[in-house]
């Protein structure tokens, strides 16, 4: 059985720090329908599809604060759509979107082309809005930073995991105002694997992990984490992550974290709204058997 927690952990093989569930033989990263999403009333004139420009693939959409599903963002996409990019700390201009497509088999959510489609569109992310998605750059730093180790050793260690900091490998580091309050919040990325693509050793782990600053203390809040406390062989799916994109993605100034998911025979992205130093999963889409 291929098992996968998120958020809790049970039995088995451990899992993910975001929610398990199982559908038959299989357990599997939590669907769309999981995602703090409303669906507003036809005939709003504010929702904002957003689509992963890449994998052609529809999040959902945003209305103020609100944030709509994609199976009812689906009834504001429309053929010809102005959509603005952006990938990394770069504007890509705006560029047309096609009107919804069904999902793709293996696929949950619909599918929007962007067109024409940038030379690299790995992680470009678009969002028919009219305000700036960059308000802050986000700063890329340095991956050997020996505090930010520490902090990802005192993470996994209330986990379960034993580590030493030198023993933690950081695959990125990003720094960002995401709330406009002159405080930056850091972005760790971090993750050991030493199995196969169905297998975890004990005390592997994938980890996406939030930073912040609240009421004068630094809090640290895990946004994606896998934990295998023990060691799992040819019953898993070990994922791993990264960040692929800050922006506004709601036009409310402060700033969503994208995150993005692979796994055995899947992938997906997910977009956080972080509330307080509290990340939410909003919207999501996900391919995979």
């Amino acid at each position: 059985m291929i098992c996968r927690l998120h958020v809790a952990i049970r039995g088995g093989c451990a899992g993910l720090l975001v929610l398990l569930f199982v559908l038959g033989a299989e357990c599997r990263p939590e669907a769309a329908s999981g995602d703090r999403a409303s669906g507003p009333a036809r005939g709003s004139t504010a929702v904002a599809p957003i689509v992963d420009v890449g994998e052609g693939q529809l999040f959902g959409a945003s209305r103020g604060d609100e944030w709509v599903s994609a199976g009812r963002a689906v009834d504001y996409v429309e053929a010809g759509q102005s959509y603005r990019l952006i990938q990394g700390n770069d504007t890509l201009g705006t560029r047309a979107g096609s009107a919804s497509e069904p999902p793709r088999e293996t696929c949950d959510n619909p599918a929007v082309q962007i067109r024409p489609r940038p030379a690299s569109p790995r992680d470009v992310i678009a969002v028919a809005g009219s305000w700036p998605l960059l308000p802050r750059a986000p700063q890329v730093q340095d991956t050997t930073q020996a505090v930010y180790k520490t902090a990802v050793a005192q993470h996994l260690r209330g986990q379960g995991i034993e580590i030493e900091a030198a023993a933690v490998s950081l695959d990125q580091v990003l720094r960002v105002d995401l709330d406009g309050d002159e405080t930056m919040e850091v972005l760790v990325v971090s993750h050991r694997a030493r199995g196969s693509a169905t297998s975890a050793q004990a005390g592997d782990y994938g980890l996406v992990l939030l930073r912040t600053v609240v009421d004068g203390a630094v809090r640290q809040r895990a946004v994606e984490a896998e934990y295998y406390r023990e060691a799992c062989l040819g019953e898993c799916a070990p994922s791993t992550y990264r960040v692929a994109a800050v922006l506004d993605a709601n036009g409310d100034e402060t700033m969503e974290v994208v995150t993005a998911m692979s796994y055995f025979e899947g992938r997906g992205k997910r977009i956080y709204a972080i509330d307080d130093g509290e990340p939410g999963r909003v919207l999501s889409w996900r391919c995979g058997v």
